[in-house]
């Protein structure tokens, strides 16, 4: 299984050739592009650079005591409360759960006609982080073929904060000090998108990553579940319930 982003050097930094890979439970989905990365320099003094350090949330970590190994799911819309740890906001739009036709199930819908305004946060306590150390997030998230965003914000081992947004709107990367943005491509239909958040803090910033804050979803999206694993898993590895089912007659070829 591919992780979402993934890239090699060609020559010097900060020419970059990536490969975007979205896997699909019909095909993946591959492309290419070129660009080069937006280095921001910056002229900190040292009291300013000091400031921005992270520290410890007040609230502590909400998975510090969770053994941390195989898969940590935080959203599953099936649960009898998919959204006791997150917290909402929506404006001009909804946050709901309904039936999905192509899967015949339940799964939560986040619409909105401003993608800023409308999306869910976790923790729903800003003052907590989520404190979890598997470094591939997977998402899956079903493309409504409109403009969507989300949102990771991770602790790196210079203990700075760093984000990382992925739209479908956008057609550039873009690197500053403590925000990564970048393109996102879906496929139609239901998407499972895998994030190396080690591959990413490693290449947009040269360090490493340690443990994931916050994650936000924006709309417009369907959400089957959002987890967090040790490794990339094949969908053979995959537990029942991580798994998306079909239904038989969608899956069927003459």
């Amino acid at each position: 299984m591919p992780h979402l982003l993934s890239g090699c050097a060609r020559g010097r930094w900060p020419h970059y050739c990536y490969l975007f890979k979205i896997r699909t439970w019909e095909a993946a989905v591959y492309f290419r592009e070129t660009f080069s990365l937006e280095i921001t320099q910056l002229y900190l003094i040292a009291d300013l650079k000091q400031s921005l350090r992270v520290h410890q949330a007040e609230g502590g970590k909400m998975f510090k005591n969770t053994f941390q190994s195989g898969f940590l799911s935080i959203l599953y819309s099936i649960g009898s409360k998919p959204l006791q740890i997150w917290d909402k906001k929506v404006r001009n739009g909804h946050i709901k759960r309904i039936t999905d036709n192509d899967i015949q199930s339940l799964v939560l819908e986040i619409v909105g006609t401003n993608v800023s305004t409308t999306f869910i946060t976790c923790p729903a306590d800003p003052k907590k982080t989520l404190g979890i150390k598997l470094p591939f997030l997977v998402m899956i998230i079903k493309n409504l073929k409109k403009y969507f965003t989300f949102e990771v914000q991770v602790l790196d081992d210079k203990n700075v904060r760093r984000r990382f947004r992925a739209s479908n709107y956008q057609s550039t990367t873009r690197v500053k000090p403590f925000i990564c943005t970048m393109p996102m491509r879906l496929d139609d239909g239901w998407n499972q998108i895998q994030f190396n958040l080690a591959d990413f803090t490693r290449r947009a910033y040269g360090t490493n990553y340690v443990e994931t804050l916050r994650v936000q979803i924006h709309a417009n999206c369907r959400i089957r579940r959002i987890y967090f694993s040790d490794r990339l898993y094949s969908e053979d590895e995959l537990p029942a319930e991580f798994k998306l089912y079909l239904p038989v007659q969608a899956k069927a070829k003459v």
